[in-house]
């Protein structure tokens, strides 16, 4: 078996940029490695004989890892979050709030009265904290389905956008256009600033349903294990602070089938 730190180590260093992006520290898996899990043993057919694959393991973080756990992925491939269901939602959890407004923010009427109606409070619960910030960036922007489109050509893969394109209302109170992306790091932001309790961890998770990749955020509790996603703007998934039900429509890695 590989060598423990090493194998940490190597991923830490390997996919940097992917950690930072999602809002983690090599500093912080570092401290808060839960435990190392070997992954099932493969075998492959080479020159027609079955060979097995180097034993290798996967590295999970801040809990430890059960059967039935909702296992986040930390970065690419460094390894998981493992999260119970049984703890999602966190109930009436509160969090003291010591609030740096964001600038810049292109808010309208609406989203600027519950901005600013948070931003007043020394503390609140965590189901608020989600579902306003949440909504105060999702309802001032409009989808730019031409943005998702380039972006995914990009890629090299084009999903279909027709059904949604055409169920598609908006409001008519949005002042900006963008995507799930964009809605996404705005949410970030907005709840790095608010100054919650330092044991609310705030990550970005791109999950996946239907071959279609979409911008969350996840806030969990590294003491108590209680959890929580933000769905970020999409013009299919009308919801902030998703529900227990609601991760279905999130997909993978939320769901489980």
């Amino acid at each position: 078996m590989e060598n423990k730190p090493a194998t940490l180590e190597g991923k830490l260093k390997t996919y940097e940029n992917s950690l930072a992006y999602d809002g983690y520290s090599a500093e912080e898996l570092r401290n808060n490695v839960s435990g190392f899990v070997p992954k099932k043993s493969l075998q492959f057919k080479i020159n027609g004989k079955l060979t097995p694959k180097k034993p290798s393991e996967d590295i999970y973080f801040y809990f430890n890892k059960s059967e039935n756990s909702v296992d986040i992925p930390v970065g690419t491939y460094v390894g998981y979050i493992p999260l119970q269901n049984g703890k999602y939602g966190f109930s009436e959890e509160t969090s003291r709030l010591n609030p740096n407004k964001v600038e810049g923010l292109n808010l309208n009427n609406a989203s600027r009265e519950r901005y600013e109606a948070l931003t007043s409070k020394q503390e609140t619960t965590l189901p608020e904290i989600l579902e306003t910030v949440g909504s105060v960036v999702n309802s001032l922007m409009r989808y730019d389905f031409d943005k998702i489109i380039e972006k995914e050509k990009s890629l090299g893969h084009v999903s279909d956008w027709g059904e949604a394109k055409s169920k598609y209302a908006p409001t008519g109170e949005e002042v900006s256009q963008g995507v799930c992306f964009d809605a996404g790091e705005q949410i970030r932001n907005i709840l790095y600033n608010l100054g919650m309790d330092s044991k609310y961890k705030i990550k970005h998770v791109s999950s996946s349903k239907n071959g279609f990749m979409h911008d969350t955020t996840l806030v969990f509790n590294e003491e108590s294990g209680a959890w929580g996603v933000i769905n970020s703007k999409s013009p299919t998934k009308e919801f902030n602070f998703a529900t227990k039900e609601q991760l279905e429509k999130l997909g993978h890695p939320y769901h489980k089938k």
